[in-house]
């Protein structure tokens, strides 16, 4: 079964934090992620880390293990808009437009979505896309499927 990973997953990856183990168990049968996410987890993590080189090698290993890079068209670009401006609450339900566009990707790809954040778990849940919750950086998991 294919997963989707979004930004905050690749990071947990290449950061060796706590949802590490879990994320890379979810790649034994293939992964994918949006252009958009991929983009994002490179920016957060060579600007956090400072080290851009290593951020790139680790990245490219991620893609050689057979992580796929979903491209962003219209209609990706389309739905995810859609979830955003349908789902997003400033106050309890806060995802950002990076964050729909996994979930619009796990939709399109009838894919689970490996994700660490708690508001992106519950938009997803809420348009149907199963949810594979990992711990965080601080190792809180995202409330379980309710």
């Amino acid at each position: 079964m294919t997963v989707v990973l979004d930004a905050s997953a690749v990071m947990t990856l290449v950061r060796g934090e706590a949802g590490a183990g879990e994320a890379a168990e979810a790649l034994v049968d293939g992964a994918a992620v949006s252009a958009v996410n991929f983009a994002e987890a490179r920016d957060s993590l060579a600007r956090g880390l400072g080290r851009r080189d290593a951020v790139h090698q680790a990245l490219d290993s991620l893609l050689e293990r057979g992580v796929k890079v979903v491209p962003c068209d219209r209609v990706l670009a389309a739905r995810a808009a859609d979830i955003r401006s349908e789902r997003y609450r400033r106050r309890s339900r806060a995802v950002s437009l990076g964050d729909c566009f996994a979930i619009a990707a796990a939709e399109a790809m009838q894919a689970p979505l490996v994700t660490s954040d708690r508001d992106q778990a519950a938009v997803a849940r809420e348009v149907g896309v199963t949810v594979l919750a990992i711990p965080n950086s601080s190792g809180e998991r995202p409330d379980p499927e309710p």
